[in-house]
């Protein structure tokens, strides 16, 4: 049978990261390649697969760096914030954090099992370290200048 799998373009599939519907189609796609159907997965090209995969973009766009909605209105609360309290309100570029804090913590041979309960702070920790260390990726958000 020829069939068709069809997948949210936010994220990979399976996802990276957070993503239940992706995750979902990854699992029906893989069960019905291994019970041997022709499967065709319209997806994010970033996307991993047994499946014959047509991306339907080069990358999720959960990850592929532009900032979306959430952002902005994360940017316009710091601004508020920032008016609010008469002081600059700084920003950290967060994206990617608990993908890599997930490599670190494989490395460091944390059982895989025990990784979802864990990548959170890890990921925290790594977001202070580097606000600390740099301020490369800071968005310095002024009450008077604004964002």
């Amino acid at each position: 049978m020829r069939i068709a799998q069809v997948a949210p373009l936010t994220e990979a599939v399976p996802p990276t990261l957070y993503g239940g519907t992706e995750r979902v189609i990854s699992w029906l796609t893989e069960e019905l390649v291994g019970l041997g159907h022709d499967v065709t997965l319209f997806a994010s090209g970033d996307s991993v697969t047994s499946a014959k995969l047509e991306p339907m973009w080069p990358r999720a766009l959960r990850l592929d760096g532009t900032e979306g909605d959430a952002a902005l209105n994360v940017r316009r609360l710091a601004l508020n914030l920032a008016k609010s309290v008469q002081q600059p309100v700084y920003l950290q570029d967060e994206r990617l954090t608990s993908r890599a804090a997930i490599e670190n913590l494989k490395a460091e041979g944390v059982n895989p099992e025990e990784i979802p309960a864990l990548v959170d702070g890890e990921a925290a920790a790594m977001i202070l370290r580097d606000f600390l260390v740099t301020d490369q990726r800071r968005i310095r958000v002024d009450p008077e200048q604004g964002i």
